[in-house]
């Protein structure tokens, strides 16, 4: 350890320039995170919809079912509920169906569409997004690796 810092001067620059690097590389990390949040997690779409007011404020829940998965039947961790809901717009009814992982669904729910109503979504709905988590860990993982760079080089 004491050859690691030494009263050399050039040594000390190199540790200024991974521990640069580091906090750096995290700052930025964490700027493109939460903007990637902010468009992985629909709210970018759903401020789209409010914007040009294509917004559903009151869909009705018409059915709803719960589903078990495996042997969980026992235990509330494996319950899924599916949510079937009716709404109108400009005279005609339309159906949406949606899913609800640990949850009981709502009984009115607020839907948003982008240009067509019989396509809407909603934000409390459960969405798999396994791409978000790899980019997240990417993320994440930058500034270690950036600074294991700087000190082997």
């Amino acid at each position: 350890m004491a050859e690691v810092f030494t009263n050399d001067p050039i040594n000390w620059l190199k540790w200024v320039v991974v521990f640069a690097v580091l906090v750096g590389s995290f700052i930025i990390s964490m700027k493109i995170i939460r903007k990637m949040s902010y468009a992985l997690q629909g709210q970018k779409k759903t401020d789209a919809a409010k914007k040009k007011g294509y917004v559903i404020p009151d869909a009705r829940l018409v059915e709803s079912r719960k589903k078990y998965e495996g042997m969980e039947k026992r235990y509330k961790a494996g319950q899924h509920y599916y949510g079937t809901y009716e709404y109108e717009l400009d005279g005609k009814v339309y159906r949406y169906h949606t899913y609800f992982k640990h949850k009981i669904p709502p009984k009115t729910l607020t839907l948003y569409y982008k240009n067509n109503p019989q396509k809407p979504f909603c934000m409390e709905e459960y969405t798999w997004n396994p791409s978000g988590g790899i980019l997240y860990l990417f993320f994440i993982l930058m500034p270690s690796s950036l600074k294991s760079i700087c000190i082997f080089s």
